[in-house]
């Protein structure tokens, strides 16, 4: 069972080919009629109707529908025996003239079917008669030429009956069809239309058979029509003369018939042209003057409903003296009076009693009927005597003939904005001022980088005149060296990827030298946002540059200085390491050597001195150790025999012994060997780590990472203790805190520490390799 739904579907999918069935039989059905009127030759018409239904049906339906046209043409001339060959090249010549018609029509014109503008008119009669219908003429005959239908010498008066008779349908046929599939219904006048067709009937049919030719009495029916009915009623109008004369005419009736029957037809076009274009131009014309009159009845309308919804404005209508006749709620709102008050009385009590004693309203008045428009600025008065700064445009009103019917006149308060416009010139002064006074220099830049404005210390900042400056660009004072990171941070500034930035280059003045300067750039973005100019801040830092410089070079001379001093010590406590080991140490060996040596031989028994004997073996012991403790705290021979490694190892083990804090070192693959200089200073900063944890962190652990790479030398030292504060971190107290540092930064590393109260410090020690 077939449901409405598949019903519907079916119906959707049968009805392009429908369509397409249709638009073949109607051109094909046109086209029977038109072949009534081809008297030069079977198949070219002097009236050919299937042009303007081929046009309307495109038109109306759309251009898909093309093959419709192709079917009927083809199916046309083939079955008046044109070969197939002729008739396809008709067929196609046909369809290309009402396609291009089409294309013209709507991308050249902004066709409207409705024919209700003058523009769609001449659109109507250039693009699509006169001009389309040149392919369809020039392929038709060539295609009747090629087929050997007609000969050479029949070929230009063959093109022009065709041309002429496609035309023709294009401003009879067109019309009619589009005017009437969608046009409304005129309400309430079809007793007019009917007897106006029953007029145009018995007018035409009488003309034709008069003996006097007075053809052209029809033409004002025809504007009756347009006038009446518009481009629909003169369009029909046309239509009907235009079947009543052919037909007449084909039977040898009317003013058309006393030359050949081409001649006559040719006749018989051009009145008809004529009556066709006279009324769709009078249709549209009157069409577009009743269009303009109700869009200003509606403009009035709307305009008169905004004057009294505006509050912002005083509107007044003014009688030719000045007396008050139409007051709307914005006149209300700022002046005070109400419509019933102020109706009838003069405008003058709005002047102050200054401006009103000097006979300012009546020179008002004057200057508006004069030069058509007077706008003043001034004081005005309200009802309770305040007084408002008000803008006042007075214009004449006039009737058609020139006559002055009185004067609209408009106030604004301008109050607010008037204060507020001495405030923002207040505020141009200051900035003005603060741009001219600056102690800094100050330039403005458009996007393209190139300078707009720039102030006096600027400018002598540079050596340039501000118009000098104005043909240049930041990147024309720039050093070279400094431009690419400022073009980069120009461009993020550009794109909003950032609202300012400050840096330090160089500029070079116009003799040539170079300045330091401090230069911050923001973007003044636009009402949109987006950035519109650059204001830059200058500040010229080249002697505090130059300080700077010389406080570096200071620096690196005192760090050079402690470097050779830190050698010095190094190698002084190496020498009194060595001394001490070496001398004292052989010294008190040879001592405890001869105290054997006496031992064994004191008399048995000697309790008092071998008492002696051993308190002097007991001191010596002591002694030795004590030398011994202390070459190894000037400088531990472990770190000079077995490297750094190995000392960080002993070092932990000495520290763990003496202290009983848990020191364990985990070491990482050593890629490379480290020199003297760097183990010493690594050395030296990882004693005082462990001092520093022995005295203040009350720690049970420490842990102990070495690392030595190609790169870097990595040292780290935690423990679990109390921690360190921040204010303790940068007191500049901490002697051994400062040490650290100094050590790490004379051989280019760092120190970072990180301590948190309760969770135990973590120094890390970071040295370059020497590579």
């Amino acid at each position: 069972m077939i449901t409405r739904a598949d019903f519907l579907e079916l119906a959707r999918r049968l009805r392009y080919p429908t369509r397409l069935v249709a638009v073949a039989i109607g051109y094909l059905g046109a086209a029977k009629l038109g072949l009534l009127a081809a008297v030069a030759q079977k198949v070219v018409s002097s009236a050919w109707p299937p042009s303007g239904v081929a046009l309307a049906a495109l038109l109306l339906l759309g251009l898909r529908y093309w093959p419709g046209i192709a079917m009927g043409a083809f199916l046309l001339n083939w079955t008046a025996s044109v070969p197939v060959a002729g008739a396809a090249g008709i067929a196609l010549g046909n369809t290309l003239e009402a396609v291009s018609a089409v294309w013209l029509l709507r991308r050249v014109a902004d066709f409207r079917p409705s024919l209700d503008r003058f523009r769609d008119v001449v659109a109507l009669v250039t693009l699509g008669a006169l001009a389309s219908t040149t392919v369809s003429a020039t392929i038709g005959i060539a295609s009747l030429w090629a087929s050997g239908v007609v000969g050479r010498d029949a070929l230009s008066h063959l093109w022009f009956v065709w041309w002429s008779g496609d035309a023709l349908g294009d401003v009879l046929v067109a019309p009619l069809l589009l005017t009437w599939a969608r046009a409304t219904r005129p309400a309430g006048r079809w007793p007019e239309a009917a007897a106006l067709v029953v007029l145009l009937v018995l007018l035409t049919v009488l003309l034709l058979r008069s003996p006097i030719t007075y053809v052209y009495a029809v033409f004002p029916v025809v504007v009756w029509a347009a006038a009446r009915f518009g481009p629909r009623g003169s369009a029909t109008a046309t239509a009907l003369i235009a079947g009543l004369m052919i037909w007449h005419t084909l039977r040898g009736l009317g003013p058309f018939v006393s030359a050949t029957p081409t001649e006559n037809l040719t006749l018989l076009q051009t009145f008809l042209a004529l009556a066709s274009v006279t009324g769709l131009v009078l249709a549209a014309t009157t069409a577009e003057r009743g269009a303009a009159e109700g869009v200003a009845r509606e403009s009035e309308q709307r305009l008169g409903v905004l004057v009294e919804s505006v509050r912002d404005h005083a509107i007044v209508r003014l009688d030719p003296s000045g007396r008050v006749v139409s007051w709307n709620v914005g006149a209300q709102h700022i002046k005070g009076y109400t419509a019933q008050e102020i109706m009838g009385r003069s405008f003058a009590c709005f002047y102050t009693p200054e401006d009103a004693a000097a006979g300012k309203p009546a020179q008002n008045l004057r200057e508006a009927a004069q030069r058509g428009r007077c706008e003043v600025q001034g004081w005005r008065v309200r009802k309770d005597g305040s007084r408002f700064w008000a803008d006042v445009v007075i214009s004449p009103v006039r009737n058609g003939a020139g006559s002055l019917l009185g004067f609209a006149k408009v106030t604004r308060d301008l109050t607010e904005r008037r204060r507020a416009e001495e405030a923002l010139r207040e505020r141009e002064a200051l900035l003005r001022a603060t741009f001219e006074q600056a102690a800094v220099g100050i330039a403005v830049a458009r996007l393209d980088a190139r300078f707009v404005r720039t102030n006096e210390v600027f400018q002598r900042m540079v050596g340039y005149s501000d118009e000098e400056l104005q043909s240049l660009t930041y990147a024309d004072i720039t050093y070279p060296e400094d431009l690419p990171r400022n073009r980069e941070l120009m461009a993020e500034l550009a794109e909003g990827k950032r609202s300012a930035f400050t840096l330090e280059k160089r500029y070079c003045r116009k003799d040539g030298a170079p300045i330091w300067v401090q230069v911050t750039v923001s973007a003044l973005p636009s009402e949109q946002g987006e950035p519109r100019l650059f204001v830059g801040v200058i500040e010229d830092i080249t002697e505090r540059r130059g300080a700077q410089e010389q406080l570096h070079r200071h620096r690196e001379q005192l760090r050079d200085l402690a470097a050779r001093l830190e050698a010095a010590r190094e190698a002084e406590r190496t020498r009194i390491a060595r001394e001490i080991h070496d001398e004292l140490g052989q010294a008190l060996t040879a001592l405890k050597i001869d105290l054997t040596w006496l031992r064994r031989r004191l008399p048995q028994p000697a309790p008092e001195l071998a008492g002696k004997v051993d308190g002097m073996e007991a001191i010596l012991d002591g002694t030795a150790g004590a030398i011994q403790r202390i070459a190894t705290e000037l400088r531990p021979g472990v770190l000079d025999e077995l490297g750094l490694q190995a000392a960080i190892q002993w070092q932990a083990r000495e520290f763990e012994t003496r202290t009983g804090i848990a020191c364990r070192v985990e070491v990482g693959a050593a890629h490379s060997a480290v020199d003297a200089t760097r183990a010493t200073a690594a050395f030296r900063i990882f004693q005082e780590a462990l001092t520093n944890v022995a005295r203040h962190a009350g720690a049970s652990s420490v842990l102990v990472r070495f690392t030595l790479s190609a790169q870097a030398l990595e040292l780290s030292v935690q423990d679990n203790g109390r921690g360190i504060s921040d204010g303790a971190l940068s007191d500049s107290r901490s002697l051994g805190l400062l040490g650290i540092r100094e050590r790490a930064t004379n051989l280019g590393g760092t120190v970072t520490i990180t301590a948190a109260s309760g969770r135990g410090t973590l120094l890390t020690l970071s040295l370059p390799s020497l590579e």
